[in-house]
């Protein structure tokens, strides 16, 4: 809403690049350039490609790498923070068969919308249009970034939207030695793609539903690989092009410059 994208359609610049904020194509003939990255789709703009599309910041205050919850729990507990917007039916559809394959699972997800009891309870009805129970969906309230990144040490393993998956909060499960599966469906606003693989976990990409829920099931059997994954996946994300804000700006400025000579030489 009250976006300016007829400026972009009036051209008032020599040269328009987009690809930060949104990373879909804009359809535009005057958006000569975007930028995106190899795990990416296409779009109508001249693709201009960096290592890595998304630079996160890591969180300034220190908070610590907790156990696994299964380790005190005795059940896997799956998850998301991301927005309400991104659960579709057929997320819901995916994640409620998730649980149907492992009867003591639990699902945590958190969201500022269940502030609102009505959202609670419509999101419920949909989960147990599945059987899911009432008591294996665990609902959050939005709260403080600290109290939100503390949310992800209560996951065992995140699930991820899809089709528009989690950008900044795929980075902040990482972060917290959180595994993500996510859906690879091929579209320029699934950024779960491109951050799995900076990472080095190519093999949590899902080709397609079926294989995202044999993914999330395996993994969930895995206990050792998740007690492994949580110690050392902050470490990865870390030395990751994701938090590389030197080189990020280097390639933008690079990209920039580049696109400069060529307009001036045409």
């Amino acid at each position: 809403a009250h976006n300016r994208l007829l400026v972009f359609a009036r051209q008032p610049v020599p040269i328009q690049v987009t690809g930060f904020g949104c990373p879909c194509s804009t359809g535009l003939k005057t958006m000569h350039y975007r930028f995106s990255d190899p795990y990416r789709a296409g779009g109508y703009e001249q693709i201009v490609y960096l290592t890595s599309l998304i630079r996160w910041n890591p969180p300034l205050s220190e908070i610590p790498i907790t156990a696994l919850p299964f380790t005190y729990n005795g059940y896997i507990t799956f998850g998301s923070g991301n927005h309400l917007f991104k659960l579709n039916s057929k997320v819901i559809r995916v994640w409620a068969e998730i649980l149907q394959h492992l009867p003591t699972a639990k699902l945590h997800l958190k969201n500022q919308q269940f502030n609102e009891p009505d959202t609670c309870h419509y999101l419920r009805e949909q989960f147990a249009s599945y059987g899911i129970a009432q008591d294996r969906l665990l609902l959050t309230r939005g709260s403080t970034q600290q109290a939100h990144l503390e949310f992800y040490q209560s996951l065992d393993i995140a699930l991820d939207s899809f089709p528009y998956s989690g950008g900044i909060t795929t980075c902040e499960t990482l972060w917290m030695g959180v595994p993500v599966i996510g859906l690879n469906d091929h579209r320029s606003a699934n950024a779960a793609n491109s951050l799995l693989h900076k990472v080095g976990l190519p093999d949590l990409i899902a080709e397609s539903s079926e294989i995202y829920i044999q993914k999330a099931l395996e993994l969930a059997q895995n206990i050792d690989y998740l007690a492994q994954l949580r110690q050392s996946l902050r470490h990865k994300l870390l030395n990751s092009p994701i938090c590389d804000g030197v080189s990020f700006a280097r390639e933008v400025e690079f990209a920039y410059r580049q696109m400069w000579q060529k307009w001036c030489h045409t």
